[in-house]
């Protein structure tokens, strides 16, 4: 992402660019192009729609995607976090129900018009000036209309760390989950993911421990295919173990933060409670408070100088590989030398953001 000038019929102002790599530059642009007027026609506050798509190619020759967005002032959730994580306990959790209602309040809307984000992150959401949130990216996303669903880009692969255990699954058991239960349960899951995190350092600390389960089972279903007996023998039975220390952490929080994070970071895709469910209960919390006072909070909170030894970032809790597994991660690595980042994703069923993440590792 960089920022640019943008000039359209005597405006000049900056806006972010998003550029996307794209080796069918012009199937990839016209199904970009129709999610995006779909989400449009929606009219759904607190999604981030972006100004303008074009294509063309880049300085390389090669065939590109940009897209053009609003710069929003106060960042992202991966830059709430850090701060987050250095603030009063009352402060963080008064924020956190704020981003709660949010982002639930959003994706209930989302999926009441058959829309679904598919790769939501930390790095998906996005907070402005006023204190509004918004959901960004939804360059994976999907839409059903009339028993037919349509990608906004089927090539591009999401992140996996943050993958729900049914991706995991065999494809007998998968195939019990309807379609859009699939799709609905993984957005209900990357937000309990997303949540938790937000509300401290622990729980941050332990959720990278799923990123760490997550990757490896990526890696693991990149050579053997969804295998059912790692699922139940090794993936599952590690999951619960992290997931009963995570919840551990969460006692002392408002009953219904804790409640709304363990329903959506339920095991069972089939009894995971859906984002309307969960904002039926955030919606109902004492600790929201009006939007004026959180965004006293928010300005106070990220204008506030950080500490450095207390910045705090997913990206410096990084799993500890085996040289086995350092050696395999490093024939993935060469490959990328010769070929494209997307290409190389594709032939080994692993997301582009494992890859970065490989490349700062080994």
């Amino acid at each position: 992402v960089g920022i640019a000038r943008y000039i359209k019929k005597n405006n000049s102002y900056y806006v972010a660019v998003k550029k996307i790599k794209s080796q069918d530059s012009i199937t990839h642009f016209e199904s970009m192009l129709n999610f995006y007027t779909k989400l449009s026609g929606s009219n759904l506050e607190g999604v981030m729609l972006p100004l303008d798509i074009i294509k063309q190619k880049d300085k390389k020759n090669r065939n590109a995607i940009f897209q053009f967005f609003p710069i929003i002032n106060l960042g992202d959730g991966e830059k709430l976090i850090s701060y987050m994580h250095v603030a009063t306990a009352e402060v963080r959790i008064l924020i956190a129900m704020h981003v709660a209602f949010s982002l639930l309040s959003s994706f209930k809307k989302l999926h009441d018009k058959n829309i679904f984000h598919i790769d939501f992150t930390l790095y998906n959401f996005l907070i402005d000036s006023l204190g509004k949130i918004f959901i960004s990216d939804f360059d994976s996303g999907i839409f059903e209309e009339q028993g037919f669903f349509y990608c906004a880009a089927s090539t591009l692969p999401v992140n996996s760390q943050y993958s729900p255990p049914e991706s995991f699954y065999s494809i007998q058991e998968k195939a019990e989950l309807k379609p859009r239960q699939i799709l609905s349960a993984n957005d209900a899951w990357r937000l309990g993911l997303v949540l938790v995190m937000l509300v401290s350092p622990l729980s941050h600390s332990v959720c990278n421990e799923i990123l760490e389960l997550n990757e490896k089972a990526a890696i693991a279903k990149s050579y053997n295919g969804l295998n059912h007996e790692y699922f139940h023998s090794y993936y599952l039975p590690s999951l619960k173990i992290i997931l009963e220390k995570l919840f551990y952490f969460l006692d002392r929080f408002p009953e219904e933060l804790v409640l709304v994070i363990k329903g959506l970071l339920s095991i069972d895709a089939h009894i995971r409670m859906t984002t309307e469910e969960a904002f039926n209960i955030i919606s109902q919390s004492a600790y929201l408070k009006p939007n004026g006072e959180i965004v006293k909070l928010l300005h106070i909170l990220i204008n506030s100088p950080l500490p450095a030894q207390q910045t705090f970032s997913v990206e410096q809790s990084k799993p500890t590989y085996s040289n086995d597994l350092i050696e395999r991660l490093s024939g993935f690595l060469r490959e990328t030398d010769q070929d494209t980042i997307a290409n190389v994703t594709k032939r080994h069923d692993v997301s582009e953001a494992s890859i970065y993440v490989w490349q700062k590792k080994i």
